[in-house]
Formats: C-alpha cells, structure tokens, sequence
C-alpha cells in the first residue's frame, strides 16, 4: 500500500509517528477541564442509551 501512495506518505507517518515519543505536560486546568467534559460525555451517552440512569450526576 505505501509503494502505491509514494515516499511522501512514508515521510509523513513517520513523523506523526515520532510524537508518540515525545512527553509534553499539559496544563493542569486543561487536563481538569477535560477530564470533566468527557465525563459529562460519558455520562450523557449512558443516559442515552439506558433512559432509567442517572444521566446528570455530575
């Protein structure tokens, strides 16, 4: 498959790839913000698919 999209397609996963590698700290009021925002999520999407649960506990 990568010899049918050429080297450029190569070059460019490998460098996506390479940020696998590299460790960056994000800000802890970010991390907070959406640590909460993807559990409303969750919990939104089990209220969806179960009507009788909770949904807002939040």
């Amino acid at each position: 498959m990568a010899t049918e999209l050429g080297n450029g397609f190569e070059d460019e996963l490998r460098e996506f790839l390479e940020a696998d590698d590299v460790h960056v700290d994000a800000d802890p009021l970010f991390r907070e913000r959406l640590r909460r925002q993807l559990w409303a999520l969750l919990l939104k999407q089990m209220a969806d698919d179960d009507p009788g649960s909770p949904g807002e506990a939040l």
